[in-house]
């Protein structure tokens, strides 16, 4: 599986919307994820767009997984980092009550203030 992965425009952990980034793959097509420049949205957008992927294709090393890993970590640090890596494996793992983003980041939340 051949995977092309390019990063339009880099505005590492600035604030305001960004240019997309476009991943490309030869079974899916391609897709592009607009940043909104509100971190709780593109924390959101990267673990739903992650956890699509992980539903899909479970391979943690391929270019697709490395790819958005890149791009959400680029933009929003550690977090976004962190929240595709949990979208992904929550993907792979299909538990129904893991697709919200909104539970993802009320224990993220829970987690960071050591509850």
């Amino acid at each position: 599986m051949a995977v092309a992965v390019v990063v339009l425009r880099s505005d590492a952990r600035t604030s305001g919307p960004s240019q997309p980034f476009v991943i490309a793959e030869p079974d899916i097509g391609s897709f592009d994820v607009r940043f909104s420049g509100n971190t709780d949205a593109d924390t959101c957008t990267c673990y739903e767009q992650a956890y699509a992927f992980g539903a899909k294709y479970s391979d943690i090393s391929s270019d697709l997984y490395r790819g958005g890993f890149q791009a959400c970590e680029s933009r929003l640090g550690h977090g976004g980092a962190q929240a595709w890596t949990y979208g992904w494996s929550n993907g792979m793992t299909g538990t129904p009550g893991r697709k919200s983003c909104r539970n993802y980041m009320a224990q993220a939340r829970a987690a960071s203030q050591g509850h």
